[in-house]
């Protein structure tokens, strides 16, 4: 079973108010959900938790760095990550984690694992276009980029000469 006891956060015994919790996100941490889409990750997960009367509100801030193939070149680099999200904490007749930004625990729960929240706020924190800043002074930045104007003006080329649509156009003269 995975091992998330250190992302629990017991919030039973705090005092109303603001509270910080800091987790060191890396490879081994992925792993725990089964993700591999990183080469290497040095992310901090931050939460800030508002304890108040009737719930909490969480506000989980992630930023740091992982490695990750380049979309255009397929070499690896650093891609900077800063991003986060806000949850809001009630208490219900049971568990109910069904709305991306509300978490209903049950009624006399002391406790919560945060490591859920860290893991989709780090994932979905990294673009879905993943360019390197150096594609197009890299070689292969410069051979791809050279490939798609020969592509491209290959393309242009035959439409201009298409006899097939220049007898078309010949019919509406």
């Amino acid at each position: 079973m995975k091992d998330l006891k250190a992302y629990k956060i017991k919030f039973f015994g705090l005092s109303l108010g603001e509270h910080s919790f800091d987790y060191q996100l890396n490879n081994e941490f992925f792993e725990l959900f089964d993700y591999h889409e990183f080469e290497q990750s040095d992310l901090t997960g931050t939460i800030l938790l508002c304890k108040k009367t009737n719930g909490l509100e969480l506000d989980i801030k992630i930023e740091g760095t992982v490695t990750v193939p380049c979309d255009l070149t397929t070499e690896l680099y650093k891609q900077p990550i800063n991003g986060g999200t806000e949850i809001i904490v009630k208490f219900g007749d049971e568990y109910d984690d069904s709305r991306e930004d509300v978490l209903i625990l049950p009624h006399g729960e002391h406790e919560f694992n945060a490591a859920q929240f860290l893991y989709e706020t780090a994932v979905l924190s990294v673009p879905l276009k993943r360019v390197s800043p150096d594609a197009e002074k890299s070689k292969a930045g410069k051979e791809i980029r050279e490939k798609l104007e020969s592509l491209s003006t290959e393309a242009e080329g035959e439409k201009a000469s298409d006899p097939r649509w220049d007898k078309l156009k010949n019919l509406l003269n």
